[in-house]
C-alpha cells in the first residue's frame, strides 16, 4: 500500500516567498509582551494540573504566522512516512512528530519561543524563568488514532523541579480533530512508574485513574488564539482525529531548575 503523503498544509499552501515577512514589528512586539494571567487561572493550574487560556495570543498574529509555520513543516515532513493505520504502535499511530523546527528556522522560532508564552509558563509554575527543553510538533492527520494516556515527564532525560507543556493550536480545532483530555489533579500524585507512551501506558494510567477516582476532563474546542498549559506530571491523552483535516499543534516543553524556583 502506498504511504499516505497527504499535504500537511491543508489549504494553507501559499509560497512563503510571496508572504509578508514574519514577524512584523507589531507581531514581534506582541510576542514579547506579557499576558495578564488571572489569579483564578493560576489557582486552577496548580489545583488541576492544567488550564486553558483564551485569547492568550492575538489571532491576527497567529494567522500571519500560520503559512510560514506550515511551509516549515512541509520542508521537515518525514521522507519515509506511512499512513496512520500502517504504523506499528499506538504512539506513532496517534500523530506525526516533528521536533525542534525552530532551531533551524528563525521565523518559526519567533513564534514557538515567544517570550509571551515563556512568561506565562514561569508564572504558572511560580518561578523566575524557564528553559525550553523541546519544541515538539504533534500533527494529527485524518484517521490518526487516540493518543495514549501518559505523563510528559516520563520521557524527559533529566530530573527537574518542575516542567510544563504549552499546547498551542495554530488554527481552530473542533471536537472531531483530536482534542486533549486530562485526569484532573493527577499531577499531585507525582511521577508514576510507567515508562514511555504506549498501549501499556494507556492501560496502566486508565487503571490508575479508575483506582484513584480521578475526574477526566475533555477540553472544549480550541480557537487559534488559545493556549492550553499542563504540568509535566499531569496524566493526559487526546482523542482520535475523525475529521478530514490535519490538526497542527506545536508544543513547547519548558522546565525549571531548583535555583529558579520562587514559590
Amino acid at each position: 500500500m502506498a504511504a499516505d503523503r497527504s499535504d500537511p498544509a491543508g489549504s494553507d499552501t501559499a509560497d512563503p516567498q510571496e508572504l509578508p515577512r514574519f514577524p512584523s514589528a507589531e507581531a514581534a512586539a506582541h510576542l514579547r509582551s506579557a499576558f495578564r494571567l488571572s489569579d483564578e487561572a493560576r489557582d486552577a493550574y496548580r489545583r488541576d494540573g492544567f488550564v486553558l487560556l483564551r485569547r492568550a495570543l492575538d489571532p491576527e498574529v497567529v494567522a500571519a504566522a500560520r503559512p510560514h509555520l506550515i511551509a516549515a513543516l512541509q520542508r521537515h515532513w518525514p521522507a519515509q512516512d506511512r499512513s496512520a493505520t500502517e504504523r506499528d504502535d499506538a504512539y506513532s499511530r496517534a500523530f506525526v512528530q516533528i521536533t525542534k523546527v525552530g532551531l533551524e528556522d528563525e521565523t518559526v522560532r519567533a513564534f514557538t519561543h515567544a517570550r509571551r508564552i515563556g512568561h506565562v509558563a514561569a508564572e504558572l509554575m511560580g518561578v523566575r524563568g524557564v528553559r525550553i527543553y523541546c519544541e515538539d510538533w504533534l500533527l494529527k492527520r485524518p484517521s490518526a488514532g487516540e493518543t495514549p494516556w501518559h505523563q510528559d515527564s516520563c520521557v524527559f532525560p533529566f530530573d527537574t523541579v518542575a516542567a510544563i507543556t504549552a499546547w498551542i493550536p495554530i488554527h481552530d480545532i473542533d471536537a472531531s480533530m483530536g482534542l486533549p483530555r486530562y485526569a484532573r489533579g493527577s499531577h499531585a500524585s507525582g511521577l508514576a512508574p510507567v515508562e514511555n507512551i504506549s498501549e501499556e501506558s494507556n492501560r496502566e494510567f486508565a487503571r490508575l485513574i479508575a483506582e484513584r477516582g480521578l475526574e477526566m476532563t475533555d477540553m472544549p474546542p480550541f480557537a487559534a488564539d488559545n493556549i492550553c498549559f499542563h504540568d509535566g506530571l499531569t496524566v493526559h491523552s487526546a482523542w482520535p482525529n475523525e475529521s478530514s483535516q490535519h490538526a497542527h499543534v506545536p508544543s513547547a516543553l519548558a522546565t525549571t531548575s531548583r535555583a529558579e524556583q520562587t514559590t
